[in-house]
């Protein structure tokens, strides 16, 4: 069974050549400027290899399914877009092919849905963004949050707190607040004194880790000093 081929794609039409010389089938050139119909009729029977970006290619692929004899498979080259009025299937072709894979069926065949082609006014091959339908009937286009728009959790803080007993020394207390927890003289004095009298007091608020890394070096440094000092954390 012979193949007519009306491809103007150079890269395709050699690919397509050497393919048909290796499985012995016989191929016939389309003449540039002959109508496709004609070319079609002057085959006799056989399959019709088109190039769906030639203009008015859908019209004469109507005609060819009314003629009947020739079978008619459509594609795309590899530079060009699907025309308006192809259907899907083109399209699925032609962005898999963009993307350098392989499209999920076969190639697209014109004659056997030239109806629905002619019907679709298909735009070009663009991928669409999505769509949400909206209770007043409305189409909504939905766009995808960006990582910079999601928000950012903050961990929970917990307070570090010092507790009041019999032994350990103000000057001790005030040494602890400008060492481990960074107050300056009269913030460390100020937070010593509200520990001595009402028993405890907040040296600082922090993330989990870094507020029982303090009341651990606190204990740690008050037992090196023989105090009994006791450090405690509390959510915030």
């Amino acid at each position: 069974m012979a193949i007519l081929l009306a491809v103007r794609d150079l890269v395709f039409r050699s690919r397509i050549h050497a393919a048909a010389e290796r499985l012995g089938v016989p191929l016939r050139l389309a003449p540039r400027g002959t109508p496709l119909s004609q070319a079609a009729r002057d085959l006799g029977g056989g399959t019709a290899l088109v190039d769906l970006s030639e203009p008015g290619v859908l019209d004469e692929i109507r005609l060819v399914k009314q003629a009947g004899g020739v079978r008619v498979v459509g594609f795309l080259g590899h530079l060009a877009t699907r025309p308006r009025g192809c259907p899907r299937a083109c399209e699925r072709q032609s962005a898999a092919r963009a993307r350098g894979t392989r499209a999920p069926q076969g190639l697209c065949d014109p004659a056997r849905d030239t109806n629905r082609a002619a019907k679709s006014g298909c735009a070009y091959n663009v991928r669409p963004m999505a769509e949400r339908q909206r209770p007043d009937g409305d189409t909504a286009v939905v766009e995808p949050k960006t990582k910079a728009e999601k928000k950012t959790r903050r961990p929970p803080l917990y307070k570090v707190l010092l507790h009041n007993d019999d032994f350990t020394t103000q000057e001790f207390v005030d040494w602890v607040l400008v060492n481990v927890f960074n107050h300056g003289p009269a913030s460390a004095h100020r937070i010593m004194l509200h520990v001595h009298m009402h028993g405890v007091g907040v040296a600082g608020i922090y993330p989990h880790e870094i507020a029982e890394t303090k009341a651990q070096k606190t204990m740690e440094l008050a037992r090196e000093a023989e105090y009994p000092l006791l450090a405690t954390l509390e959510p915030e």
